[in-house]
């Protein structure tokens, strides 16, 4: 559960490898990990433009997320910062209806664009790889790096926490939780799920595991931080609710520009 990414087999080579590059994290003068540094940099367009073109060949060149942890870290966590993600809830209700609709090949056209927008999302990755198999239009070639994307994904979660109440894993989607679970613990289902605001004011998802998987992984239970997903749904709701549609000022090109004071997950 500690291991954070794929690494040398070699302890001594993984904890030098873990060390050095948690010491590149960004940390705020009183040593807390300030994860909005990776949402700035996310919002530079030529930069998440940059990182998204090399993740989509992750197979053939993944030094730049290899050799600096944090390149992953503004694809997976700097992409709740920006705009795109206020839309990641109905993209995933358009994609499910075009899915119920048995309208398959739209479904991946829309994965796929979805995924120019959010390369780093486990649960688009899983899907449209799924999906690319069912259609049969993609080499082995372009599903394997699906599949690494995927993993690599999963990967950042291991960077900041251990499952446990006191370190969840933080996820930007609560689809992430499940692609966790059962890809990465292989978990055959859950005994309970319950949202838990912790003593700090952080809202957890506390899952509870199945006798057979708590046997199997030593775990009874893992725990997420759902921080960026109710941060998300908070927004929207406000954004539409009747009282802030009344409220808005009839200002014509007028650029809103938002603060980052409260964008954090810590």
């Amino acid at each position: 559960m500690d291991d954070p990414a794929p690494m040398p087999h070699d302890d001594s080579l993984r904890m030098a490898y873990t060390l050095e590059q948690r010491a590149k994290f960004p940390y705020a003068q009183d040593s807390t990990l300030d994860m909005r540094v990776w949402g700035i940099a996310a919002q530079n367009d030529s930069l998440f433009q940059y990182l998204t073109d090399k993740f989509k060949v992750i197979n053939e060149s993944d030094s730049v997320f290899h050799e600096d942890v944090n390149n992953l870290m503004i694809l997976y966590y700097g992409y709740a910062y920006r705009d795109s993600y206020g839309h990641m809830p109905v993209t995933e209700i358009k994609i499910n209806q075009l899915l119920q609709q048995g309208k398959t090949e739209d479904a991946f056209d829309l994965c796929e664009k979805t995924l120019e927008q959010a390369p780093a999302s486990p649960h688009i990755l899983i899907l449209a790889a799924n999906l690319a198999q069912k259609l049969g239009t993609k080499s082995s070639k372009e599903l394997d790096s699906y599949y690494a994307r995927f993993f690599t994904c999963l990967s950042a979660m291991h960077w900041l926490g251990n499952g446990s109440a006191e370190v969840p894993f933080i996820v930007v989607n609560v689809s992430d939780e499940y692609a966790f679970l059962y890809s990465i613990l292989k978990i055959q289902g859950i005994e309970s799920q319950e949202l838990i605001h912790r003593e700090d004011g952080t809202p957890c998802d506390r899952i509870v595991l199945r006798e057979d998987d708590a046997r199997r992984t030593g775990l009874t239970e893992v725990w997420f931080d759902i921080t960026y997903p109710m941060r998300g749904l908070a927004k929207i709701y406000e954004t539409n609710s009747p009282a802030r549609q009344k409220s808005k000022p009839k200002i014509r090109n007028k650029k809103r520009h938002l603060s980052n004071n409260n964008n954090t997950a810590q």
